[in-house]
């Protein structure tokens, strides 16, 4: 790895120096919760598609990315705004947190989308969770909307 520093030693780039120092920051977004909560496990399982799920382990679940794929497909557009933000904090326009709380939510709402959106790019729900579905009395067979909980839970936190 290669890596580069920059000191100022002049007092006039000081305070410059300083604003700069102060564009390391992160956000998180996603579902939280403890490890090993049933949701959790649940929206993980979804996420990464899993063959030992339910009750015996033996109830495949597909690959249903809406998290990792929203952020490969939002890639481009969050780099170009993350280019622009640090000139913006820089000169002071806006606080690096308000930022990145601007960006959680941006990312949380496609998140949110991805999920709403699901029946388009999701592979089905099996027939047995459909029959499950429709024993507990719920409508509807689109993947990652049970209970509207999962794209509720999409949140973002600030990382110190």
């Amino acid at each position: 790895m290669l890596k580069a520093k920059v000191q100022f030693t002049d007092t006039k780039h000081i305070d410059l120096e300083k604003k700069i120092a102060k564009l390391k920051g992160a956000v998180d977004v996603g579902i939280f919760g403890e490890q090993d909560s049933e949701f959790i496990i649940q929206a993980a399982s979804n996420e990464f598609g899993t063959k030992t799920a339910g009750r015996n382990h033996n109830i495949v679940i597909p690959e249903r990315s809406f998290i990792r794929s929203t952020f490969d497909e939002q890639k481009e557009d969050l780099t170009k705004s993350i280019d622009k933000a640090k000139i913006d904090v820089v000169i002071g326009k806006i606080s690096k947190d308000k930022f990145l709380n601007r960006l959680g939510l941006f990312l949380g709402g496609k998140i949110v989308a991805k999920i709403n959106d699901s029946k388009q790019w999701a592979e089905p729900n099996a027939e047995s969770t459909i029959a499950a579905k429709t024993r507990a009395g719920k409508v509807g067979d689109q993947p990652l909307v049970d209970t509207g909980r999962m794209k509720q839970s999409v949140t973002h936190k600030l990382v110190k």
